[in-house]
C-alpha cells in the first residue's frame, strides 16, 4: 500500500518488487507499496484463534511500529463524534441515514413507475457543492448461533412444553432459511464546511429532506449516531465477528476514534503482490470492483439482481451534484463544437465536390443526442451529477474470492453492466466505498442524470429484523425461507388488521401468533393463592381474544389459560357499565366522554337507529345512575339503568326499557349484574359462540368497555395489553358502536394496547366509512387467501401485484399462505405448520377438528408414530 514510512530507520533488505531499500520495521515499500512477504502466507485464513493470534504477533513484529499507520489508513474518516457527524481527510463532513426496505421488486407496474418518479425526486434534493451516497451493504452474517439464539423461546417457567415445540419450528425453519447475509440500506451525504457547526447546519436540511423523501415511499429511516456508525465501519473493516468493544465513554483525550475500528493488519497476499488487487485482513478478503459503464440502457433490475447475490459485498453508489447552469453551458460548447465540426466538414466537402448535406452518421448523431440532453435538462428538469459505482467484495477464502467475483461479473453481464476489477488502486477504492459520501479515486468517474440515477433501484427482497421476543411468529419467510418476526411498535401504528376466508389458515396463524407471544414472557413465579403463574418480568404482555367460534379452546388449554364461555343463564357476567377512569377516581366527564358506547347499546336492543329523544333520554339517565357511583368503586348494572329509564315521562324511555328486559331477566342476560371473571395475567379467552345473532354487539361492547378498563391499569404498570378481536365488522352495522370502535381504535393505542382486527369481509370493512379511517390508523394487513371477489377488491385496494394477488386467492395451492403489508414491505409467508414434524402444534392450532382429524390419521398411516416420534427428535 502507498503509504509512506520514516527512511532515517534501519535499511533492511530492498523491496522484492522493485528493489528499493525497505525501513527495518516497515509493512509495506514506501515507493511502489509492494508488502514485505509474510512467514505465513497460507491460501486460507488461519481458523483457530491460536493460529490467528499467532499470525497477528508475526504481523506486529514485521510491520513494528509502522502497523497502526498503515492500517488507519485504510479508515475513510478522520473524525466521528459521538452525535454521529463525521469529518474525511479531504475536509468534508457527513452525516448517515439508515433507510428500510419496500416491495418495488413485486408491486404493479404503476406503482413501480410511482417509486421511481419519488426516487427522481430523492436524487433531486442534494444541492450542487455536497455529495451523496447510497450503500447497499450484504453483511457476513457471522454471530449466526447468536442470532439463532436469540430467536428460540426460553424453555423454563409454565409453557415449557410450548416452547419447546416452538425452537423446534423455528431451527427447523432456520435450517431452511437463508440467514448467512443481513442486508442493510444507508444514505450518506457530505458538505465542505469550515467547522463543525456550520457542517451541522448545512447537513441538517439535508437529512430532513432526504428522510421526509424516503417516508413519501413509505420507507422508514432512521438518523445514525457516532456508535452506529462506528459499528457500521467496524464491520466493514474488521468483520462483524470481531468483537466490537468501542465506546465513547473510554475514548481517551488523545485517542482517535478511527484507530478502533482499523484492521489489526493488512497486506497484499504475495501471489497478488504484483497486481494487487485483494487485500488481506485478519478476517476476510477484501477487493472492490468498478461499475465503470452501463452499456446501452440501464435496467432497474441491475443492481437490484446484485444484491439479491448471496454474496457479503458493499454496493457503494456515490453522486457529486454539479451546478445545473455549469452543466447546461457545457452541453451548449460540446454542440456548438460539434457544429463547427459539420461546418468545416462541410466547408471542405464543398471544395472536393462533394455533396455537404450527406454527413457522417456519428457526426449527425452526435449534434442530435447534445440538443436532446439539452432539451432533457431544461425541460425535464433534471440535475446532473458526476457518479461512482464501487462493489467491495468480502470472501474467507481466495476460492471464495474468485467465485463471489464471478458471480457478480456474471449477473452485470446480464444487464450490460462493465464491472472490471481495478489493479494497484485498492486502498483507495475500499475507502471510497465506506460511507462517507467522498472519493479518493476521483479520476474514476462518470456523469450521470437524475433520472439515470433514479433507475438504480435500491430494494430486493424484504428483509425485517425486529425483536423476536415482541413480534407476532408468522412462522416462514416465503421467499427466503427464513423464520418471520414484525413487531408492531416498529411499525406507524401497533394495531393490525387480517382478513382471510374461514378455513385457509387464519385461526391456525392467529393460534401461533398468540402461542408465540404467550411463551415469549416465560411463567416463572406463583403468588399464594393465585391459580395462574405469572412472568416477572413487569412488561410482560396481557393478551385478551373475543373467541367467536370456539377456536381457540386447545390454546387456551395448552398455556392453562382461562376460557369464559357467554351463554344463555350462564355463570359469567361482565358488567357494561363497568366504567374506570383513566385519570383515577370516576367523574361524570368520563361518564360524558363514553355516552357513544351507551348510545350503541341502546341503538343495538332497539335494532334501530337513535332519534335525539332517544339520545337525550340516554344522556340523562346515564347521569342518574351513575351519580351515586362518583368517585367510589361501586358501579351499576344494566337493571339499575333499565329501572332509570322506567322512571322517565317519556315513550321514548319506555321503548329503550321494554328492550333492554330480555337482556336483564330472560335468556340473554350474560351482562345484567357485576363483572365476576377474572382476567389471567397471561391470556384470557372470552368464548361468545353460543350467544347467537341478537347478543352479539351487547358483548364486543361490554368486552371492549372490560379491555379498556384493563389497559388503563396496566399502562400505569408498564405492561402492553393484546386484544385479538374476531368479526370486527359486527360493529360497524351499529353507527354508534362503529363511532367508539374508532374512537377505541384510535385512542387506545396511547394506552400501550396492541388491536388485531379479524374479519372474513375485507369489502364491508373498507368501504365503511369508519372502517377507511381504522385502516389508516393500521400499521400492519395480514391477507391470507379469500374469495375471487374478495381477492380482486383488496388487490385494487392494496395495489397488489398479479404475484401478490395469487398468492391470497383462494384458487391457488395456498393454504396457511399470505401477505403482510406493513411499513411500504409486502412480505409473503407461510404459516403452514406441518403435521409430520410439528403435530403437537398442528393439534393445538388447527381450528377446524374434522380436517385436523383427516390430516392426523393419513400421518399416521403414512409414518409410524415411533418414527414420527423419532424424525422430530432428531430435527
Amino acid at each position: 500500500m502507498n503509504l509512506a514510512h520514516d527512511n532515517t530507520k534501519e535499511v533492511a533488505p530492498g523491496c522484492s518488487n522493485c528493489g528499493c531499500p525497505m525501513p527495518q520495521d516497515a509493512a509495506f515499500c514506501p515507493h511502489c507499496g509492494h508488502a514485505r512477504p509474510l512467514a505465513q502466507e497460507s491460501a486460507e485464513l488461519p481458523k483457530s484463534k491460536k493460529a490467528r493470534r499467532s499470525l497477528r504477533e508475526k504481523m506486529e513484529r514485521i510491520a513494528g511500529g509502522s502497523l497502526s499507520e498503515c492500517t488507519n489508513d485504510l479508515v475513510a474518516f478522520e473524525v466521528m463524534t459521538a452525535s454521529g457527524l463525521a469529518r474525511d481527510e479531504r475536509g468534508r463532513w457527513s452525516r448517515t441515514l439508515m433507510f428500510g426496505d419496500t416491495a418495488y421488486d413485486q408491486e404493479r407496474r404503476e406503482q413501480r413507475d410511482d417509486i421511481y418518479d419519488k426516487m427522481c425526486q430523492f436524487h433531486s434534493v442534494f444541492p450542487a457543492g455536497s455529495a451523496y451516497q447510497i450503500n447497499l451493504l450484504n453483511m457476513p452474517e457471522t454471530r449466526d448461533a447468536q442470532a439463532a439464539a436469540a430467536q428460540l423461546l426460553p424453555t423454563d417457567g409454565a409453557d415449557a412444553d410450548m416452547a419447546r415445540h416452538y425452537n423446534g419450528l423455528i431451527k427447523r425453519k432456520q435450517a431452511e432459511g437463508r440467514t448467512e447475509i443481513r442486508r442493510i440500506n444507508l444514505v450518506t451525504f457530505s458538505i465542505q464546511a469550515e467547522d463543525e457547526q456550520a457542517a451541522e447546519n448545512l447537513l441538517a436540511t439535508m437529512r430532513e429532506n432526504a428522510a421526509a423523501h424516503l417516508g413519501r415511499m413509505q420507507v422508514r429511516a432512521e438518523s445514525l449516531d457516532g456508535d452506529a456508525r462506528m459499528r457500521i465501519f467496524h464491520d466493514l473493516l474488521r468483520g462483524p465477528e470481531s468483537p466490537y468493544t468501542f465506546s465513547y465513554a473510554s475514548l481517551g483525550a488523545r485517542e482517535r476514534a478511527r484507530a478502533s475500528v482499523a484492521p489489526d493488519f493488512a497486506a497484499y497476499p504475495d501471489v497478488d503482490a504484483t497486481l494487487r488487487r485483494t487485500i488481506l485482513t485478519p478476517n476476510f478478503y477484501v477487493k472492490t470492483l468498478h461499475i465503470a459503464d452501463f452499456g446501452s440502457e440501464l435496467s432497474d433490475a441491475a443492481i437490484r439482481r446484485i444484491r439479491a447475490l448471496p454474496v457479503p459485498m458493499n454496493i457503494s453508489l456515490t453522486f457529486f451534484p454539479q451546478p445545473k447552469g455549469e452543466i447546461i453551458r457545457k452541453v451548449q460548447q460540446n454542440i456548438n463544437a460539434v457544429q463547427g465540426e459539420i461546418v468545416t466538414l462541410q466547408s471542405k466537402m464543398s471544395r472536393q465536390g462533394m455533396d455537404p448535406t450527406i454527413l457522417p452518421p456519428a457526426m449527425e448523431d452526435k449534434e442530435a443526442d447534445g440538443k436532446e440532453l439539452r432539451s432533457f435538462l431544461i425541460e425535464d428538469d433534471q440535475q446532473v451529477s458526476w457518479f461512482q459505482g464501487l462493489i467491495t467484495i468480502y470472501a474467507k477464502t481466495p476460492a471464495d474470492m474468485r467465485r463471489y467475483t464471478s458471480m457478480i461479473l456474471d449477473e452485470a453481464q446480464v444487464f450490460s453492466l462493465s464491472v472490471a476489477q481495478v489493479p494497484l488502486y485498492q486502498e483507495e477504492l475500499w475507502k471510497s466505498s465506506q460511507p462517507v459520501a467522498d472519493t479518493f479515486v476521483p479520476d474514476k468517474m462518470r456523469s450521470l442524470t437524475t433520472a439515470e440515477s433514479a433507475i438504480m433501484m435500491p430494494w430486493t427482497s424484504e428483509s425485517v429484523f425486529h425483536d423476536p421476543r415482541n413480534s407476532y411468529f408468522f412462522v416462514q419467510h416465503a421467499t427466503t425461507l427464513a423464520p418471520l418476526f414484525i413487531s408492531p411498535d416498529e411499525l406507524g401504528s401497533p394495531h393490525t388488521m387480517v382478513f382471510g376466508m374461514t378455513g385457509y389458515g387464519k385461526g391456525m396463524l392467529l393460534n401461533t401468533i398468540i402461542g408465540h407471544l404467550v411463551a415469549s414472557w416465560p411463567r416463572t413465579e406463583t403468588d399464594d393463592g393465585d391459580d395462574w403463574a405469572r412472568c416477572p418480568d413487569p412488561a410482560a404482555p396481557q393478551v385478551f381474544v373475543f373467541d367467536q367460534h370456539a377456536e381457540y379452546t386447545p390454546l387456551a388449554n395448552a398455556l392453562s389459560a382461562p376460557i369464559y364461555k357467554f351463554s344463555p343463564n350462564g355463570r359469567w357476567r361482565l358488567n357494561p357499565f363497568d366504567l374506570n377512569c383513566r385519570e383515577g377516581e370516576l367523574t361524570m366527564a368520563e361518564v360524558s366522554r363514553n355516552a357513544d358506547f351507551f348510545k350503541a347499546l341502546a341503538q343495538d336492543v332497539l335494532d334501530g337507529a337513535l332519534t335525539k329523544r332517544h339520545e337525550a333520554v340516554v344522556d340523562r339517565c346515564l347521569r342518574i345512575v351513575f351519580q351515586p357511583h362518583l368517585g367510589k368503586t361501586t358501579r351499576p348494572v344494566l337493571s339499575d339503568f333499565a329501572e332509570a329509564l322506567r322512571q322517565q315521562p317519556e315513550t321514548e324511555a319506555v321503548d329503550i326499557a321494554l328492550a333492554f328486559e330480555s337482556f336483564i331477566d330472560g335468556l340473554a342476560n350474560s351482562f345484567n349484574g357485576q363483572t365476576n371473571v377474572r382476567d389471567a395475567p397471561h391470556l384470557t379467552i372470552y368464548d361468545c359462540s353460543e350467544l347467537g345473532k341478537s347478543l352479539e354487539v351487547m358483548a364486543m361492547l361490554s368486552m371492549l368497555q372490560h379491555v379498556r378498563n384493563a389497559c388503563f391499569r396496566n399502562n400505569a404498570a408498564g405492561k402492553p395489553t393484546y386484544l385479538i378481536m374476531e368479526e370486527v365488522q359486527i360493529l360497524l352495522e351499529n353507527e354508534p358502536a362503529a363511532r367508539m370502535l374508532n374512537d377505541f381504535y384510535a385512542q387506545m393505542r396511547k394506552w400501550g394496547l396492541h388491536m388485531v382486527c379479524v374479519t372474513q369481509h375485507p369489502i364491508t370493512m373498507l368501504e365503511h366509512p369508519i372502517g377507511k379511517k381504522m385502516y389508516e390508523n393500521t400499521g400492519m394487513h395480514v391477507f391470507l387467501p379469500m374469495q375471487n371477489l374478495n381477492a380482486e377488491y383488496v388487490a385494487e385496494y392494496f395495489k397488489l401485484s398479479p404475484t401478490q394477488k395469487d398468492m391470497i386467492d383462494v384458487r391457488g395451492d395456498n393454504k396457511g399462505r399470505g401477505l403482510v403489508s406493513a411499513a411500504g414491505m409486502k412480505i409473503p409467508f407461510n404459516a403452514w405448520i406441518d403435521p409430520k414434524w410439528d403435530k403437537e402444534l398442528y393439534e393445538t392450532f388447527n381450528t377446524d377438528p374434522n380436517a385436523r382429524k383427516r390430516v392426523l390419521e393419513a400421518v399416521a398411516a403414512t409414518a409410524p408414530e415411533e418414527e414420527g416420534a423419532e424424525a422430530r427428535e432428531g430435527r
